[in-house]
Formats: C-alpha cells, structure tokens, sequence
C-alpha cells in the first residue's frame, strides 16, 4: 500500500507539473499575442495616421496649384464642378464676373475675351480646361491685377487677358502672348516685351517708360493711342559697348507726346530684310523682281532705303497692312540664294577658261603687271578664293570678257562714260512734255557727280551703267518695260551709296534727282 501511495503520489505530481506548466506556456502565448496584435494595431495605427496625412498634405498641395499633383486636382474640381455652371465654349466677350464666386463653374473651351475677373471669388475651384486661367500665375493676375510688380510671366498665355490699369512695372513678359489683350491705362515701367506678341492689343494710355521692346510683334491692329513714354529699349542685354539700344539716342533727350506713337505706327507699315555680307546687285534685282510679281502691291517705290550695317546691308520696305512679311522675306532670300549660287555656277563653268585666257594675253605683253583686275557688276563672291584676278562680265551677270590691260578698271569706266554720252545725246534737249523734268540734265548732273565720288572704280562703272539703262528708258518713258527698268536702276543706285557717307555729294545728289526720276518716268 505504502508502494501504491508513492507512485500514485508521484503520476499526481507528474501530472499537477505538467498541467501548470501547460498553463504557464498557455499563459506565455497569450501574452506574446497579446503584445503582438497590440504592436500590428499600434504600427497599423501609425501607418494610416501618416497616410492619411499624407492625404491631406497632397490633397492641400494639389489644390494649391502645384503643378506636381495637377492631375489630382483637375479630378477634385471636375467632380465638384459636376451639375455646376457650365460655359463650356461660349464666347465670352467683355463679360464682367467682376466680385463674382465662381466655383464649380466650367470655362473648358470657352473663348474668353477681354473677360474681367477682377476681385471674382473661388475662382481656383473652377474648371479651367487649357484656357488662360489654367496658370495659377495667370489667374492670380486677372483676379488682382495690382499684384503683377516684377511678376515673372514669361512665355505666359494672356492672350485675350483683361488687365486694364494693371501694374506690371518691371513684370517679365518675355515671349508672352498678348494678342487682343487689353492693357490700357496698365503700367508697363521697365517691364520686359522681349519677343512677345502683341497683335491686335489695346495699349491705349499705357505708360511704357523704360520697356524693353527687342523683336516684339506688333501690327496695326495693335494700339498705341495716347501712349505714355519718354524712352524705350531695344536690346535686352547691353551689347559690348554698354549699350541697350535706347531711344532717343540721346540720354538726355525724352519722346514728345505721340512721339512713340508716330514711330511704331510708321514701323509696322514697314517691313526690313538684312543682306549678310552686303548687298550684290544682280542677286538683289533677280530677287526683288521675284517679290513684286508675287505681291503687285510692293514695288521700286516701296524701298524706302538701303542702309550699311558694318558688312551688312539693311534694306528697308513699306509695305500694305495685311502683307505676310514672313513670306514676303521668305521669296526674297530663296530668289537671292538661287541668284547667288547661278553667279558661283558659272565662274566654275567658266572660271578656268578665262584665267586660262588671260594668262595667254599676260605672257603677250610683257610690260603689264602680272596682277590684272577685270572689274564689273557681276563679281561673284565665289571668286574670293583666288584673289589676284577677278572675272568681267556685263550688267546681266554673264561671265565673259573685258578691258584686259593694267588699268582696266579705269578703261571700264571710260568706256562706260563713253557709251552714257552717246546715249544721253539721244535724248532731247527739251523734255518731251512741259511738265516733265529734263532727264537729260538730270542724268548729266548725276554722271558728274558719279566720277567725282569717292567710289570706287567698279561701283563708278556699275553706277554709270545704271545711269545709262534709265537714259535709254527715256527713250520711250510710256512704255511699261522701260519703266521698270528705269525702276530697277534707281534702286542699284540707291545700293551703290549705302557706303557712303551722308554728307558726301553723290548721296546728295540721288537724294536730289532721284525722285525728278520717278516723277520722268511716272513711277509714283
């Protein structure tokens, strides 16, 4: 019995050991569970307290305007906008929302035209599409116009933009589309136009002391009615004299009422083509004959004149109000280009044959210079690369022949003198009709004055030309080809005194008889 008791005793322990350390164990996971699912709840709890803040962060940021969460907060207006006012591609012509709320409303597709949105509410929280209120910048702008100081607007769509009486003194608005925006009455002081576009846009009483205008884009249909200005630049970097192009001129000098006006009216009728590297006359002929059958409306007449830039040559045109200049320029430089390239065409063709030739003539007369100058119209810049001979031709550019001793140049000109005389005393000592002015005066006071110049010999002989090409026009005045070429050499001569200087008395002189020319000639 007392056996039995002791092992019943010891399976009793046994069993009471195991249980409690069942329970212990037992006890040990619940806890360990415990404190697990409260850290996943904690760390949970943790994760969607940041998410949701992010949430709200970007929720914040997006309804700011950053362009980073754009996408989100055109779905948040989008969905709110729905059932809201809708202008979807109405035309909003001088509307007035002025004091406005406008939230929710839809302005896709709308055309928004002088549109005032001044001091207008919740503007932000409607449905921009891709007019102009689609920049925070922008809107911020139509809605409170005085906050445009130094405001960065480059490249900015405000086309059709109402900013009346804005202040955007010093804004940049490099770039930016201004097409039919209203700027009246808007302070521009120092503000930077550079390349913007202005067609069609009211700067009625603007005030523009200071702005910088480098290649804006105007036309006559912009504005400038009572215009408030006293100087303006044209460069918006100093070149490397210092300089930005101011006008006036003259530091101490201001504009007169309706001084800018008078200028900026008088340069959108006018049109410019720059020549790089000067002006060749035959190129410059064949190119703005090329220009006049394709626009009746330009002429001779419209060159209004032919100015040197250092190397370059600037000719300016007026042309009619609704003129494509972009075209007009583009026919130009292809014709020019094509001209250009016929002239180095043919000095290859012919080039070597010729300095063959007159290689020959050199080794027959021993006593002239072995360097020998055939001087004419027709020289080609493709010639430059063989500097100790040039290649003569005539006034139409055909590459053949000249004067072949040492001083051809001079002989060139005698002959041409020559040939003048001959034609000029064909012409009657009386003009033909009593109101018209005696060409053949006319054209004896310009060959004087032409061998007197400080041209050189080949321009002497390319001006004589051209004096002799309108004496045989005056031949026949009415008949309408010898008008134009009489047109035609009145421009050559005006190119042949872009280098002259403006008090010299050749310049003088075309400036004087020149028109008596046209007025021969009935070419006004």
């Amino acid at each position: 019995m007392a056996g039995l008791s002791a092992v019943a005793g010891a399976v009793a322990g046994a069993v009471a050991g195991a249980v409690a350390g069942a329970v212990v164990v037992a006890v040990a996971l619940a806890v360990a569970l415990a404190v697990a699912l409260a850290v996943a709840l904690a760390v949970a709890l943790a994760v969607a307290l940041a998410v949701a803040g992010l949430n709200v962060y970007i929720a914040w940021r997006a309804m700011k305007g950053d362009p980073r969460d754009a996408w989100i907060r055109s779905a948040a207006v989008a969905f709110a906008a729905w059932g809201g006012t809708s202008f979807r591609g109405t035309t909003l012509m001088d509307v007035d929302f002025t004091g406005a709320r406008l939230k929710n409303c839809d302005f896709r597709h709308a055309h928004l035209l002088r549109t005032r949105f001044n001091n207008t509410q919740k503007l932000d929280l409607a449905r921009p599409g891709q007019t102009l209120l689609a920049n925070t910048t922008v809107r911020n702008l139509l809605i409170n116009p005085e906050s445009g100081y130094k405001l960065d607007l480059c490249k900015a769509n405000l086309r059709g933009a109402f900013l009346a009486g804005a202040n955007l003194e010093s804004a940049n608005l490099k770039q930016a589309d201004l097409s039919e925006a209203d700027l009246s009455g808007a302070n521009l002081k120092d503000a930077n136009l550079t390349e913007s576009t202005a067609i069609g846009t009211n700067f009625t009483h603007a005030y523009l002391t200071g702005a910088c205008l480098e290649a804006w884009n105007i036309e006559p249909t912009t504005i400038f009615k009572d215009v408030d200005c006293q100087y303006i630049y044209l460069l918006e970097h100093p070149n490397p004299l210092g300089s930005r192009d101011r006008r006036p001129h003259n530091p101490d000098k201001v504009f007169a009422p309706g001084d800018f006006e008078h200028l900026y009216t008088e340069l959108m009728h006018t049109m410019e083509i720059l020549l790089k590297g000067g002006m060749n006359p035959e190129a410059f002929a064949a190119a703005f004959q090329k220009v006049m059958e394709e626009n009746p409306e330009i002429t001779f007449d419209s060159i209004q004149s032919i100015q040197k830039k250092g190397e370059d040559v600037l000719v300016t045109l007026e042309v009619p109000p609704e003129t494509d200049k972009a075209q007009v320029e583009q026919h130009f430089d292809a014709a020019y280009v094509a001209r250009l390239e016929v002239q180095a065409e043919l000095y290859q063709l012919h080039g070597q044959q010729m300095k063959q030739q007159m290689d020959d003539i050199i080794a027959k007369l021993p006593l002239l210079s072995p360097t020998i100058n055939v001087t004419s119209s027709a020289e080609s810049k493709a010639m430059s690369d063989n500097p100790s001979i040039s290649v003569g031709g005539d006034n139409k550019g055909n590459l053949a022949g000249g004067d072949l001793d040492a001083s051809g140049a001079v002989q060139n000109i005698d002959n041409q003198n020559s040939t003048l005389t001959t034609t000029l005393n064909q012409l009657p000592d009386i003009p033909p009709e009593p109101d018209k002015p005696d060409l053949k005066a006319i054209l004896t006071e310009l060959q004087i004055a032409i061998n007197n110049s400080e041209l050189n010999d080949e321009d002497k002989t390319e001006a004589l030309e051209q004096l002799n090409i309108i004496g045989e026009a005056g031949q026949n005045p009415q008949d309408n080809g010898f008008q134009k070429a009489a047109k035609r050499a009145t421009t050559m001569l005006k190119g042949l005194i872009t280098g002259l200087p403006a008090a010299a008395g050749l310049v003088k002189a075309v400036q004087e008889f020149l028109p008596m020319i046209s007025d021969f000639f009935d070419l006004g």
